[in-house]
């Protein structure tokens, strides 16, 4: 699953593994059983590079963060793609015609598709 050494940067697999499932967990009322990708790296300078991938109706959306934490910034990116999706959300949401003969889908019962 890791293509880092982990051993070497003194991070218990499984505990990471355990708070990434955590994450994808709470990204689910925003992402709605849409696939996340997460991608880290480990940089020369000692920082921890971590992006998220989703695929919404309307395109992509991309949340990066980065830190000496691994912890940290997997939440970081997971907030940050929380943010995204919300606001594209809202967005769509905004564009809404109230001409329209369709009622609009309150936002506890979005989801991506």
């Amino acid at each position: 699953m890791f293509a880092m050494n982990l051993d070497k940067l003194n991070i218990n697999e499984a505990e990471l593994k355990a708070y990434i499932y955590q994450q994808l967990n709470d990204m689910e009322p925003y992402v709605g059983g849409v696939p996340v990708t997460i991608k880290m790296a480990y940089t020369k300078d000692g920082e921890f590079i971590v992006k998220m991938h989703a695929s919404h109706d309307v395109g992509d959306i991309e949340a990066e963060s980065s830190g000496t934490d691994i912890f940290r910034a997997i939440s970081e990116a997971k907030h940050a793609l929380i943010r995204s999706v919300t606001s594209l959300d809202n967005a769509l949401s905004e564009d809404w015609s109230e001409e329209s003969p369709f009622e609009p889908v309150p936002p506890e019962k979005r989801t991506l598709h």
